[in-house]
């Protein structure tokens, strides 16, 4: 599990008035957005939903199209749920975080999401709130966690020399 109830980022962030923890901005429960076989634009179902690519390590560049309100995050709950939601800037009141997803709830796994045409293309761990950075490849239960939730088969291999990443093959939910 993740944790970011009580932590120290928690409590500095509460400090700032910048914990998003019960944002009030959209956040999406995955399996509803599914029809036919294919993830739904949240906004337009008759629209599959296509969204930027996501960085392999957080040090990479911004892929081209990606940031804040065209990056979508998201987080697994114990119950093996996935939330996603537009990135925002911290910044901004009412911003969706990581936090945000499952209201300060530990989770499994937390990070960016991206999908093409309503397939689901790659997931990186990249998340501040939840510091997973890295548990990809360093802890297993966050794969498991994720190919669970996502029903699928281990499917992981080596990008590049720096990191394990999950890409997924395009498959349907």
């Amino acid at each position: 599990m993740f944790f970011y109830h009580d932590t120290h980022e928690n409590r500095r962030r509460l400090s700032l008035g910048i914990c998003r923890c019960s944002s009030s901005g959209p956040t999406f429960d995955l399996k509803s957005l599914i029809n036919e076989g294919r993830i739904k634009d949240p906004h337009n179902k008759a629209v599959n939903l296509t969204t930027p690519d996501v960085r392999i390590l957080r040090s990479d560049p911004e892929p081209e199209g990606s940031g804040y309100g065209k990056t979508f995050i998201f987080a697994v709950n114990s119950d093996h749920e996935i939330r996603i939601a537009l990135d925002s800037d911290r910044s901004v009141v009412g911003s969706v975080k990581h936090e945000t997803l499952f209201h300060n709830a530990d989770v499994l796994a937390a990070g960016e999401i991206a999908i093409r045409d309503g397939i689901i293309t790659r997931i990186n761990d990249i998340s501040g709130s939840y510091v997973t950075d890295g548990a990809l490849e360093a802890k297993p239960s966050f794969s498991v966690a994720v190919l669970k939730a996502f029903n699928l088969q281990k499917r992981c291999h080596k990008k590049d020399a720096r990191q394990t990443v999950l890409v997924i093959t395009p498959f349907l939910l």
